[in-house]
């Protein structure tokens, strides 16, 4: 079979949303042409359906140094940097999106959630209004533009949050009783950038290491983050390159990266206690030089900068230090 028929069976594929057996044809095509763009772009597209957004990243970035340079790629490549924490470059890229077709109501929309992450809330104001004017259905846009003008509007200080009575996501009613007697507050099980388990990512962390759990009953956590972490397309040079508890990482060139790293870390800490009502040694000694470096005043600053955000790392710290070992160690 030709790269081409391995091309073309591979999108019929995708669009049957088989995006496991799309990658292995076009890893086969690749085989056959590994200069070829449109399959670098096409590999990229079936990584992005499967959230491995780093992953698709490099294929896009390979992409382009081929030629392959439309609108849809452009889109594609500013939603993964959208995705992985990167809003500057997801600007730039959906400006090139929007240079190539200037009514496109998606370009609009996910430009418009790079500017309302980058708190340019003029201009998210502005693209998400004009994606909702092209396209009267895009409820994200909806949305995303009532935070845009929320946020934009200055308002006084808001009172400490209240963190007994944040809402508790579904997690709470299957979690181990060990974890409901030592995690009281609802603060920790809330979907919430203050909280440990936080938002997207962090659900998601949370819905994969419950699936992971019925199926591995007896791995190591350790395991499931550094399949995860893999997935991902994350380099583990750079991994451990972030993980030597320097937290100047988490300001700098390698941000993104380093703050989704701790992020990620823990939830699945905190997702593992709520599993199995412990936390491995291996998870341990990598989150508490996370909740370390997240505590900094320096990190704290960068992230958030409010009397809250500080007080919700110090929690988690406290929290992470008084979950049990394995009941084997005890």
């Amino acid at each position: 079979m030709s790269a081409s028929e391995y091309l073309e069976n591979a999108i019929k594929l995708l669009k049957e949303e088989k995006e496991h057996d799309a990658i292995v044809l076009l890893n086969k095509a690749l085989d056959l042409e590994p200069e070829c763009g449109r399959l670098y772009f096409c590999r990229g597209e079936a990584f992005r359906a499967l959230n491995r957004f780093n992953t698709a990243l490099k294929d896009f970035e390979k992409a382009a140094e081929l030629g392959i340079v439309s609108f849809d790629f452009w889109l594609a490549m500013g939603i993964c940097q959208l995705k992985t924490g990167s809003f500057a470059e997801a600007e730039a890229s959906l400006n090139h999106a929007l240079e190539s077709d200037a009514e496109n109501a998606d370009a609009y929309y996910w430009r418009g959630r790079s500017y309302f992450e980058l708190k340019n809330y003029d201009s998210a104001i502005a693209d998400l209004s004009r994606a909702v004017q092209l396209d009267d259905d895009n409820q994200g846009a909806k949305a995303f533009l009532s935070l845009s003008r929320s946020a934009s509007i200055p308002i006084a200080p808001p009172p400490p949050i209240d963190w007994n009575n944040m809402p508790k996501s579904s997690y709470y009613k299957k979690a181990h009783r060990d974890a409901k007697a030592l995690l009281k507050e609802s603060f920790f099980w809330s979907i919430d950038e203050y909280g440990p388990i936080g938002g997207d990512l962090g659900m998601d962390c949370m819905e994969m290491l419950w699936k992971w759990r019925k199926k591995n009953p007896a791995e190591s956590m350790r395991k499931f983050l550094d399949a995860l972490l893999y997935d991902w397309g994350y380099d583990f040079v750079v991994i451990a390159q972030i993980a030597n508890g320097d937290p100047s990482h988490c300001v700098g060139e390698l941000h993104s990266v380093a703050n989704i790293y701790d992020d990620t870390l823990i939830a699945i800490s905190f997702g593992q206690f709520m599993v199995d009502g412990f936390l491995d040694d291996e998870l341990r000694l990598l989150v508490l030089p996370a909740i370390e470096r997240q505590s900094q005043q320096m990190v704290l600053d960068f992230r958030a900068g409010d009397t809250d955000y500080a007080t919700s790392r110090q929690k988690i710290k406290e929290a992470l230090l008084q979950m049990p070992d394995p009941p084997w160690k005890r």
